[in-house]
Order: structure tokens, then C-alpha cells, then sequence
């Protein structure tokens, strides 16, 4: 039997998207992306960061607890 797939992420946040919404600046954003050990997690593209929806919003909930 197949495992099922994860769910596709449809929207991508930009570092200064997030920082817009954080309400910081996107220099702060683009350093936590660039620490492993911060809990924001993305991926890094030819374009630059890009930080998928669930992964904005599990970081969110994090901050929240």
C-alpha cells in the first residue's frame, strides 16, 4: 500500500511578507532562515527564501504556546 502524499503547499511567503506580518524588519527574518537552529523554517531558492504557508503557520503556533 502507497503512502498517502503531503499535502502541496500553495502559497509562499517572501522574507519581507513574513516581516511585514511580524511587523520586524526582513533583515531579521532572512537571519533566522539562515539559523538552523531557529524554528522558522524555508527553503532557499534561486529567487531567495521562500517560507510555505504550514510552515508560517506551525511557526506561529509555536509563538503562541
Amino acid at each position: 500500500m502507497t503512502q498517502p502524499l503531503p499535502p502541496i503547499e500553495r502559497r509562499y511567503f517572501t522574507p519581507v511578507e513574513v516581516a511585514s506580518i511580524l511587523k520586524i524588519h526582513p533583515r531579521t527574518v532572512r537571519g533566522w532562515l539562515n539559523d538552523p537552529a531557529h524554528p522558522l523554517k524555508g527553503s532557499k531558492l534561486t529567487v531567495g527564501w521562500r517560507v510555505g504557508e504550514s510552515q508560517f503557520q506551525e511557526y506561529l503556533r509555536g509563538i503562541d504556546d
